[in-house]
């Protein structure tokens, strides 16, 4: 196609080709859907072309993400930052 590689490509010949593909599921009841390189921004692009699948992230992506919270919760416990719950029996999960 001559266009720039990439999850989430803008480019108007790529947009096209793909709209293509998408038009050609619905026509056949076959579901269409694309990887994405990040949630919000292109999730919302592949529901207004009327995709049916579009994981928003890896597996891999998805864990790093639930570390990091995570150990961000650890690090606000540490500098004092989150309620005490043991205070009123805490919470065991």
């Amino acid at each position: 196609m001559g266009v720039p590689i990439g999850l989430d490509n803008k480019h108007p010949d790529h947009v096209a080709a793909v709209q293509k593909v998408v038009d050609a599921g619905k026509r056949h009841g076959v579901f269409t859907g694309a990887h994405t390189a990040s949630g919000e921004e292109s999730s919302r692009r592949r529901i207004t072309q009327i995709m049916q699948w579009f994981p928003i992230s890896s597996d891999a992506g998805m864990l790093k993400m639930g570390v990091e919270g995570q150990l961000a919760d650890v690090k606000a416990g540490l500098e004092g930052q989150l309620d005490d719950d043991s205070k009123d029996g805490g919470t065991f999960y």
